[in-house]
Order: C-alpha cells, then structure tokens, then sequence
C-alpha cells in the first residue's frame, strides 16, 4: 500500500480533517487525520503510517509487540478476530481494542428515492429489515464467507500455546509456590481435622465409660 488513498477509510479520514467544531474527541481525530494526510507522498522512510497486508500475519506481531507507541486501524470486526490471534504467543504479550467506540465511527445505509405513490422498493426493503431476513442473510454469507484476515493466512483456526508456556519464569515461579502454599494448608487444616477427632472420639468413650456401672 503505496498511497492513503488505497485505505478503506480513507474517506472517514478525510472528513474528519475538516472538521471546524469544537468538540475534544473530534478535534483529536482531526488532528490524526491531518498527520496521516500530511505524510502523504512521503516516500523516504519518515512516514508515520505504513500498510500491512493479511497475507503477511507474522509481521503485526513484530510491528506491534515492541511496546513503543506503535497502534494497528482496522475495522472494529475485524479487530476482534484478530485479537485472539495475536494473543496467542509465547511472550505473554496481551493485546488490547481501543476504548473508543466513535473512533472514524461510519453508518451504511439503504437509499431508496421518494415517489409519488406505492414505492416497491422500499416496501421491500422494509419487509426484510423488519421480518429479520436481511439480518440472516448477512450473518449467513459471513458464516459461509468470512473476510480472510491474519489467522486465515497463518493457517490459524484456535490458540496453540498453553497457558502455562505462556508464563515467564517469575510468574512459573510465584505460580508454584501459590500451589505448594495451598497444598501446605490443606495439609494442616486436615492434621488439625485428624486431631479434633480424635480427642472427640476420646470424650465419647469416657462419656460412655462414665455412664457404665460396674455389675456385683
């Protein structure tokens, strides 16, 4: 990806770059727009975003793994499949999604032109939105046709490492004194148990001892 134009939101960045208003959030966006619209052209290494293709899965990790202030834009899906793909490593290293929920927040929708009388197609439209039928027909064709992203390309489909190989020698550690802690206070809460009952037993028998007269 040569060009911010090529960006699937691109259009949302360009928006957002003009924004005039005075809300916070937005002129933050703003600013984001204008950083990502002002290094266009760039081509001697200085640009501060660059393009990654699903087919190469291997290098997000390395590209976002190096805890600098390094972020990946995608759509908020797609985010969320590929999270569980990067999590899975054996550094320990957690991935997190944005908290912003707005962030270049875009809304599609059915345009249908006003006529004079009975419009078909718009009592069409409504009749598969309000029936549920559009909503199964776009869950069915991405159940049958999911979007190919990283794990699609890595040949990844469920985590492959555990979640002890993930740990790192402090937390094997602390994780098996923790263990051999309660394994301990089991232990002594089933000495202290023993113990009890025994005396009880004890008290029992010279209880009935007790109540027991001698025959003449």
């Amino acid at each position: 990806m040569e060009s911010i134009h090529e960006i699937d939101f691109y259009g949302d960045v360009q928006i957002a770059s003009f924004y005039e208003g005075n809300s916070s959030r937005l002129l933050a966006y703003r600013r984001f727009a204008k950083a990502l619209m002002g290094n266009e052209g760039n081509t001697q290494g200085n640009r501060i975003w660059k393009g990654l293709h699903y087919k190469w899965p291997f290098d997000i990790y390395s590209n976002l793994s190096s805890c600098g202030k390094t972020a990946y834009l995608d759509g908020k899906e797609n985010i969320k499949k590929i999270i569980p793909f990067l999590i899975d490593n054996k550094d320990g290293v957690v991935f997190m999604e944005g908290t912003d929920e707005d962030f270049l927040l875009a809304w599609n929708a059915i345009l249908v032109k006003a006529t004079h009388g009975e419009n078909f197609i718009e009592t069409r439209v409504k009749f598969l939105v309000a029936s549920g039928i559009y909503k199964w027909w776009k869950d069915w064709f991405h159940n049958t046709r999911p979007k190919k992203l990283f794990p699609y390309y890595a040949n990844w489909t469920q985590p492959e490492i555990s979640a002890l190989e993930k740990l790192d020698f402090a937390s094997k550690f602390f994780t098996t004194l923790r263990i051999w802690g309660i394994c301990c206070g089991g232990c002594g809460l089933y000495g202290i148990c023993e113990i009890l009952l025994h005396y009880w037993v004890i008290l029992v028998v010279r209880t009935i001892l007790s109540l027991v007269r001698p025959m003449n």
